[in-house]
């Protein structure tokens, strides 16, 4: 079988089972692929990119704890998205509902069928996982940290989320189940409330937290502001 693969920003190939970043990689094709992948699959009035998503949320972690390694961790916990595409909730949730419903059309119990979209759902989080693990160990942080800090970044995550659903995205008639128990506090935007950020100004705002924070990875990969 061959392993899944594609093709990058430089012109390398990355491969999905065993992926590989370099320092570079990460002010170059990292940065770019997430400033240029929408949030909400575009449903936004302007483009919203997911490098400004995940500024957002280091930014706040930042500013409240004044913890480095947290602020990194919410600057890349997305980062398995430039190569791998941001799959929204509602897709996933999609994704799953047919797998069950084809499950059960061929014969399959209800707990079949579920075991099947659990599978799924378990092995996209995996190759998010991997990938997470080589682009964390670029940055020179703890490979691990996005498990063993998991319901930290995931509050900055979540706030940041309710954020751009409050200043973003036009008024929802139907509870989104990730604030089914409550709003989270939404994170300090500027006067006038978070506005679209311009690709490359997200690229580059992306890349200079990035150096700020992991400035060994920065040295190593020759980034400054005027490189980009």
């Amino acid at each position: 079988m061959t392993a899944a693969w594609m093709p990058m920003l430089d012109g390398r190939t990355l491969v999905f089972s065993e992926p590989v970043f370099e320092p570079a990689h990460l002010f170059g094709e990292i940065a770019h692929g997430l400033a240029l992948t929408n949030r909400f699959s575009g449903q936004t009035m302007l483009p919203y990119s997911v490098a400004q998503h995940s500024l957002l949320a280091a930014e706040g972690a930042l500013k409240e704890t004044g913890d480095t390694e947290l602020a990194a961790l919410c600057l890349l916990h997305d980062g398995h998205e430039a190569p791998f595409g941001d799959w929204t909730r509602p897709a996933m949730d999609a994704v799953e509902e047919e797998i069950r419903r084809a499950a059960i059309e061929n014969g399959a119990t209800e707990i079949q069928a579920k075991s099947l979209a659990v599978r799924m759902r378990s092995s996209v989080e995996r190759v998010k996982a991997r990938l997470d693990r080589a682009i964390l160990t670029a940055a020179g942080l703890d490979p691990g940290g996005l498990v063993r800090r998991a319901a930290e970044v995931r509050e900055y995550d979540m706030r940041a989320l309710f954020t751009e659903k409050r200043d973003l995205l036009s008024p929802q008639k139907r509870t989104w189940g990730a604030f089914s128990k409550g709003e989270p506090k939404p994170l300090p935007t500027r006067r006038g409330g978070l506005r679209s950020m311009h690709w490359s100004d997200a690229q580059h705002a992306w890349c200079t937290m990035l150096a700020n924070l992991c400035p060994d990875a920065a040295q190593r990969a020759g980034w400054t502001p005027s490189t980009t």
